[in-house]
C-alpha cells in the first residue's frame, strides 16, 4: 500500500471500508502469466477494472472471468469474457451479448441452444469438468460419455472446458486431443481453476494474486477498515461496537485496532462485532476508526496476521463496504460500490 493513507474520511454510510491501491495491483500483474484467466469477481477488482483494463490489454492478458455476468459486460470485447458458472438461472441470456458461458449440464446446453436458434446467431460455450472419470457421468457433464448428444444441438459450438479436477499430463493430453476433435476452434480453451496441483503450462484462473493473496509472496493492493462506536467504559476498559460481523465475512477472531491502539475481538455476532481496548475513550467522541489490516499505520496490522482462507473471504464479502480506489497517496474514486 502506499506510504501514506489518503487525506480523506471515509463515509459514515457504511459500515466499513476497503482502500485499492490501483499503483500496487498493475504491479502485482507483472508476476501473473499472460495466458491466465482473470476472475474479477472479487468487489475490489471489479471496481477497479476501468482503470485497470487497458494496462491489462497492453501486458497481453486476453481471458477474463467473473461468476457476476454485470462484471463481464462493462469489459472491452477485445477480451473473451468468460462467464463462470452461478446462481442466476437467466445468466445464460447474457450469451447474446458476447459472452462465453461455462456449463454444468445437459439442460443448459438445451437452453444455450433454444436461446441461438431463437435469435438466429451462433453462440459459444465452455464444458464445466469436475471429473474425467468415466465412472461418474450421470447428471453431470463431467466426461465425454454425453458429448456426442451435446454436439448434435444444433447453433452452440464447443469452446474448450474449465477443468476442476487434477490430471496428470498424459491424460490431459488425451483430453486435449479428444475436445479438439469435439471443438469447431483449432486450440479450444482449456484453464484450471479449484484445483490443489496445476500443470506448468496450462492457463489457469486467478483471482487473488491481482489483490497481493497468494502464495508468492507479493505486496497487499489494499488496506480495510470500520467505524468503532464505544457502548460502554471505566477507567480500566472501553468495550466497542462495530456493524461488522458474520455476514461481512470475518471470522470469530482477527487481527484488529481502534484508534491505533489493539483490541482484543469479545464476540462477532452475524451483523455486528464487540471489541475491548484497555483504555477510557469519552463516549462523546464517536465513532472512531477501527482497522482490520493496512501497513501504514502506527499499528501496523499484516495480511501474515490473518489466517489466509479468512482473508480471502473478508474480502469476498466486501461488497457491502465502501471501497475506494487510491494511486499513490490519493483518492481518485470516491463512488461506493
Amino acid at each position: 500500500m502506499p506510504e501514506k493513507l489518503p487525506e480523506f474520511s471515509p463515509s459514515k454510510n457504511y459500515p466499513g471500508w476497503v482502500y485499492v491501491s490501483l499503483d500496487v495491483m498493475r504491479k502485482n500483474l507483472l508476476s501473473i502469466a499472460k495466458d491466465s484467466v482473470l476472475d474479477i469477481s472479487l468487489p475490489p477488482i471489479s471496481k477497479s477494472w476501468p482503470y485497470l483494463e487497458d494496462d491489462i490489454l497492453r501486458s497481453g492478458f486476453s481471458m477474463v472471468a467473473s461468476a457476476k455476468p454485470e462484471d463481464l459486460t462493462r469489459v472491452s470485447s477485445q477480451f473473451e469474457r468468460i462467464l463462470l458458472p452461478g446462481l442466476n438461472p437467466s445468466r445464460l441470456g447474457y450469451a447474446i451479448e458476447g459472452l462465453i458461458p461455462v456449463l454444468s449440464n445437459h439442460s443448459e446446453a438445451l437452453a444455450l441452444s433454444n436461446l441461438a436458434q431463437t435469435n438466429d446467431c451462433r453462440l459459444k460455450y465452455l464444458l464445466r469438468v469436475r471429473t474425467l472419470e468415466n465412472s461418474f457421468v450421470t447428471g453431470d457433464l463431467s466426461a465425454f460419455a454425453d458429448l456426442d448428444r451435446l454436439s448434435s444441438l444444433p447453433m452452440i459450438d464447443l469452446a474448450g472446458a474449465l477443468l476442476e479436477t487434477s490430471v496428470d499430463e498424459n491424460r490431459l493430453k488425451a483430453f486435449a486431443r479428444d475436445l479438439r476433435g469435439l471443438s469447431p476452434l483449432s486450440e479450444p480453451i482449456i484453464f484450471q481453476a479449484n484445483v490443489e496441483t496445476t500443470i506448468t503450462g496450462l492457463p489457469r484462473l486467478v483471482d487473488f494474486e491481482m489483490a497481493g493473496l497468494s502464495e508468492k509472496v507479493a505486496p497487499l493492493a489494499f488496506s480495510a477498515g470500520f467505524w468503532a462506536f464505544p457502548v460502554s467504559t471505566d477507567r480500566n476498559e472501553t468495550i466497542f461496537r462495530s456493524d461488522l460481523g458474520k455476514a461481512n465475512g470475518l471470522p470469530d477472531n482477527f487481527p484488529v485496532t481502534i484508534d491505533n491502539k489493539e483490541a482484543r475481538v469479545l464476540k462477532v455476532d452475524l451483523n455486528y462485532s464487540l471489541f475491548a481496548i484497555k483504555d477510557f475513550f469519552s463516549k462523546a467522541s464517536f465513532p472512531y476508526q477501527g482497522r482490520l489490516l493496512g501497513s501504514n499505520l502506527i499499528n501496523p496490522i499484516s495480511q501474515h496476521s490473518w489466517q489466509g482462507l479468512e482473508l480471502k473471504n473478508f474480502l469476498m464479502h466486501s461488497q457491502n463496504l465502501a471501497i475506494y480506489l487510491q494511486e499513490g497517496d490519493k483518492v481518485i474514486d470516491q463512488g461506493l460500490f
